[in-house]
């Protein structure tokens, strides 16, 4: 019995992935959605650290 249902599973990966079943432009450094993730982790990075550098030295519990 044969529980994957495929004879060969590299063969079926790659004939899925030429056909365009799966989304790898998406995902490829030289699309967009990579150059906009980095761009909003860095920006997310800068506040916080700003954001922790502003309230150093200051007691807000009083």
């Amino acid at each position: 019995m044969n529980l994957l249902g495929i004879a060969n599973p590299k063969q079926k990966a790659i004939e899925i992935v030429q056909t365009g079943g799966a989304p790898t432009g998406f995902f490829e450094p030289g699309s967009l959605f990579f150059w906009l993730t980095i761009i909003f982790f860095l920006l997310s990075t800068v506040m916080v650290w700003l954001i922790i550098r502003a309230g150093k030295g200051k007691n807000y519990g009083e």
